[in-house]
């Protein structure tokens, strides 16, 4: 094969090359013969560059609760590989024209990140993206009804990794047809605590989570002069298991007796499975028909098939509310199996009818069924007029349509088998952009909805929203900044259910300083103040009356930091400096502190060493047993090529 492809090439390149003339005969001379000079062929050498960051980090002085500073901050100690970024392009290039590679965070850090490209100019690209997060939560006052006996529990808390990998492949990359292929995958680990919920009362027990869904998928893309068409297909595979267990008298969130007898959970074992599979196909197009309008649409349909197994049981004394009767053991057996046809689409339209004036239309819609039980439909439609008054003044207008309707399955308080919800929403939209000159630039928008129908109690309804934005160059070295945000929420309750308000603004201003442009020092700071309001009414079961919940955050926030060159010079020493505090009253006063200080030498020409501090300090007035106070000192080097 290979000898048959080289002789087609031969024969090719021999009938393009040019028929052959003979060389006119050179003229007789009695001048001396010169010899030409020998040009020697360079060779290519393989090109290494890049960059690699490392070193250690230690926890110094840590107090107060540990689970909090991992809930927030989730630093640890030990070596680390902070950066590293590279390129290589060999000499040959034979497989490949080069190769770059991405890394972050490495050494048990709560983000880690690597990606990694191969490609061949014109053949192939070939690209890798990994990430590693961890979620980890357990702050008992968010979550712990048996707090105020001293039971120190977050009942809801978890310590999970979560990994990301993604594979693509594309094939002619640059050329008009671009086939392609992809895997995606996605997977979690770990555990925490769930309540086991029985009539009555409610068991904290131990949670075991796993889950992991691959994605495959493959397709062509056309990239034409006016347009642009992808196609693909693809499939996935899901598999979600969760358990729980206890063999321990667990007495749960309720202290009482229940008609004079104790209520408790000893022995339990819950468990539940899910698999799904299934294809989906995707089309997208793009193009301009035109040099007045751009055009753009999607269209995504899927069709999992989903299996659900449950198994409990339990042993223990509970109670039967509706019987009034006491049993000691329960067992619970279920399956489930459900088609889930999703559709989804976008359209949107960009027409410039003439140079000043420019108008957007947008639609979307998403539909998920869930067999004959569950259905949820949205659409949005969007249009918007944005118009150059001057050549400093642009004004935006239009209007926004959301409606939609959910069918789910009946809850005991409403004693329906299905229950039915629709969603109406008029949002009308404007802005401004002021930019008389590149030292003053403003932009404000604004929205404004009504409507008479929301799916959920806490879904917006009513509301306003307005953002502003400037910057203005005071002076060559000196930039001031400023933002402005308001936002308010009513959505009117309706038989039983109360009405859900939600307040909020915040203003902030900041400074930026460039001297000589920055060369040797910069200084940045920013400041914010911060209003936080919501009230939701609600039914106390027990007595059938209405509350309020409310909270409040009053909160101030600010940074700063400046970079400095100790002296002059392109390998002097820089420093780094500053922090961030945050300070808040109302339903969590709270006080948090973050200094910071980073010195960065220069050794040789492509060595580098760093040292750096930070702070962590968390105080929290009604809830002290979660403050907590942490040193973490970090050094290494950075070597570069």
């Amino acid at each position: 094969m290979k000898l048959a492809l080289l002789l087609l090439m031969a024969v090719t390149l021999r009938a393009q090359d040019p028929p052959k003339v003979d060389p006119p005969k050179p003229e007789k001379t009695d001048a001396p013969k010169v010899d030409a000079p020998t040009v020697e062929p360079r060779s290519e050498q393989s090109k290494l560059t890049g960059s690699i960051d490392f070193g250690y980090r230690w926890l110094v002085g840590s107090s107060g609760s540990f689970d909090t500073y991992r809930s927030v901050v989730n630093l640890g100690e030990g070596p680390k590989l902070f950066g590293l970024d590279f390129r290589f392009e060999p000499a040959a290039k034979k497989l490949f024209d080069r190769i770059d590679v991405r890394a972050s965070n490495w050494g048990g850090e709560p983000s880690s990140t690597a990606q990694a490209e191969v490609r061949k100019l014109g053949v192939y690209s070939l690209s890798f993206d990994y990430r590693n997060l961890a979620y980890f939560d357990a702050l008992p006052s968010f979550a712990d009804p048996t707090l105020d006996r001293g039971v120190v529990l977050n009942q809801k808390s978890f310590d999970v990794r979560r990994r990301y990998a993604d594979l693509l492949l594309e094939m002619r990359p640059g050329s008009k047809v671009i086939p392609f292929l992809g895997w995606t995958h996605s997977s979690g680990s770990g555990h925490g605590v769930t309540d086991y919920v029985v009539d009555g009362n409610n068991y904290p027990v131990a949670n075991l989570v796993r889950d992991k869904t691959d994605e495959f998928r493959g397709g062509v893309r056309f990239e034409l002069k006016r347009w642009h068409l992808g196609l693909e297909e693809g499939g996935s595979i899901y598999k979600d298991d969760q358990q729980v267990s206890t063999n321990t008298r667990n007495l749960g969130n309720n202290p009482f007796p229940f008609l004079g007898q104790p209520l408790y959970l000893d022995q339990l074992l819950q468990a539940y499975g899910v698999r799904s599979n299934g294809t989906f196909t995707r089309a997208t197009l793009a193009g301009s028909p035109t040099n007045w309008l751009d055009v753009r649409g999607q269209f995504l349909f899927s069709q999992p098939s989903t299996d659900t197994n449950y198994f409990e049981s339990a042993k223990g004394q509970f109670v039967d509310f509706q019987n009034l009767l006491f049993y000691t053991s329960r067992l619970d057996r279920l399956a489930f199996r459900a088609k889930q046809p999703h559709t989804s689409g976008s359209a949107s339209a960009e027409v410039r009818p003439f140079e000043r004036l420019r108008i957007v239309e947008s639609w979307m819609t998403d539909r998920l069924h869930v067999g004959s039980d569950y259905a949820q439909n949205y659409n949005e439609q969007q249009i918007e007029a944005f118009y150059d008054v001057a050549k400093a003044v642009t004004v935006r207008g239009g209007y926004r349509y959301v409606w939609g309707d959910l069918r789910e399955p009946g809850t005991d308080v409403s004693g329906l088998a299905i229950e039915r919800a629709e969603m109406r929403r008029h949002v009308g939209l404007a802005g401004l952009t002021y930019h008389p000159s590149e030292k003053l630039r403003l932009n404000a928008d604004f929205e404004a909805a009504s409507g008479d129908r929301t799916f959920y109690r806490t879904s917006l309804r009513d509301y306003q929203r307005l953002r502003t934005r400037g910057r203005y160059q005071l002076f060559p070295t000196v930039a001031l900044t400023g933002a402005y945000t308001y936002f308010d929420n009513t959505t009117p309750g309706s038989g039983s259910s109360g009405d859900y308000n939600v307040h909020q603004q915040s203003g902030t201003a900041g400074v930026l300083w460039t001297p000589a442009g920055g060369s040797r020092l910069r200084v940045s700071a920013e400041y914010t103040r911060f209003q936080f309001r919501t009230e939701l009414s609600y039914l106390v079961p027990q007595t059938l009356t209405r509350e309020i919940s409310l909270y409040q955050d009053n909160a101030h926030t600010g940074t700063v930091f400046a970079d400095v060159s100790l002296w002059k010079g392109t390998n002097a020493p820089r420093f780094t400096g500053g922090g961030a505090f945050f300070r808040s009253s109302g339903s969590r006063a709270s006080q948090y502190t973050q200094p910071y200080g980073r010195l960065t030498a220069p050794l040789t020409k492509h060595v580098q060493w760093w040292a750096e501090w930070r702070w962590y300090d968390l105080t929290q007035t009604l809830y002290a047993y979660e403050a907590f106070r942490t040193h973490t000192f970090s050094t290494g080097l950075r070597l570069t090529r």
